[in-house]
């Protein structure tokens, strides 16, 4: 006959994970809020796993995930997105100007070689450390100071 661990102590990691699911049988409508707070009350409060065990024994078992899935390695990695495509068309498309605007300001002195360096140093530095490269733009949230991903 298998002991009892209703008698064992309970952990603060127990607490949450019991909590956590308290909120996802929540989401899923089957705990009001206020039900959903007093058991979460009550799983703070917890000495031991039968306590915890009491407040899930009316509430199903999480589901398991239908199909895991496998670690990625290389054979199975998505194919890298177009932002290199993009930022070395990008880099094209600027430097090109740049030559343009050296050439038609007479020569002399090749000044846009800094920004070719530059750039495409970063751009070589950001490939080599496996950086992403966005495969978009980053636009200016309106009246905010941060940037972000549309």
């Amino acid at each position: 006959m298998p002991a009892d661990n209703g008698g064992l102590r309970a952990s603060d990691a127990d607490r949450a994970a019991v909590v956590a699911q308290l909120k996802e049988h929540y989401e899923a409508g089957r705990l009001t809020l206020a039900e959903m707070e007093e058991r979460t009350r009550q799983a703070y409060a917890a000495r031991t796993q039968g306590e915890l065990d009491g407040l899930l024994q009316d509430l199903p078992p999480p589901a398991a995930p239908s199909h895991p899935s496998p670690p990625p390695s290389a054979d199975t990695a998505p194919p890298p997105r177009n932002g290199l495509r993009r930022q070395l068309g990008g880099y094209v498309v600027v430097m090109v100007f740049l030559v343009g605007i050296w050439a038609l300001s007479g020569g002399g002195y090749f000044w846009p070689a800094w920004p070719m360096l530059a750039w495409g140093f970063a751009l070589v530095m950001r490939l080599v450390r496996g950086e992403p490269l966005p495969d978009r733009p980053l636009r200016h949230r309106h009246r905010r100071d941060r940037w972000q991903d549309p």
